[in-house]
């Protein structure tokens, strides 16, 4: 019971989150907006990290790695989504789930089943018909550079997910500080590349 309200309150946060993520895109560089984004969520998450009993770090090279992918692809969902329409970005980015099917069975040994497959290429086609709304064909979407962010932000958010996945399964690390590792390492690898900009004014702003 509590795993679906958990995934329904996911799904309607994620809505907002997108909405918020092309204002705070409009009105900022990517790489501000980025970090401004994981700054707050890491503050969000450090009190529940108390909760966490942590006796063993061999987690802390999966929670880098995944900050580290994670910095890249949504510097690459920010960067799409503050320059085209929600309704045309949000689509194309559920394309992560074509590749979390293949990456997870060739990287944590996922099942694979003809239903799984059926349920992707049925999540795929309805991405398709909804950007023959905006472009003519598969081609001109693609060279498209929102398009292009969007789809290697879904290609790399498939991977940490699957990097995630086989953390949880091989060592069962403490969630929040897992968590608050990775969205702190992102925050830090944002921060220096804004100090190297020389964006803190606009951080501040």
């Amino acid at each position: 019971m509590f795993e679906w309200l958990f995934l329904i309150g996911r799904i309607v946060l994620l809505a907002c989150e997108r909405v918020l993520v092309k204002k705070l895109g409009l009105e900022a560089h990517p790489l501000v907006a980025a970090f401004l984004f994981f700054f707050f969520g890491s503050l969000f998450i450090l009190p529940f990290v108390f909760l966490d009993k942590v006796s063993d770090w061999s987690f802390l090279p999966y929670a880098l790695f995944s900050g580290s992918v994670i910095a890249v692809a949504d510097l690459m969902y920010v960067y799409a989504f503050s320059k085209e329409r929600i309704s045309l970005i949000a689509p194309l980015y559920n394309t992560n789930v074509v590749f979390l099917l293949f990456i997870s069975v060739l990287l944590v040994n996922d099942s694979f089943t003809l239903l799984k497959l059926l349920g992707t290429l049925i999540i795929f086609s309805g991405v398709i018909l909804l950007q023959k709304s905006h472009f003519t064909g598969i081609a001109q979407a693609l060279n498209s550079k929102p398009v292009q962010a969007i789809l290697l932000s879904a290609l790399l958010f498939a991977l940490l997910r699957s990097v995630d996945a086989l953390a949880f399964k091989l060592i069962s690390p403490p969630p929040f500080t897992y968590a608050f590792i990775m969205y702190g390492s992102a925050t830090l690898i944002y921060l220096l590349s804004n100090i190297y900009l020389g964006k803190l004014n606009e951080i501040k702003s």
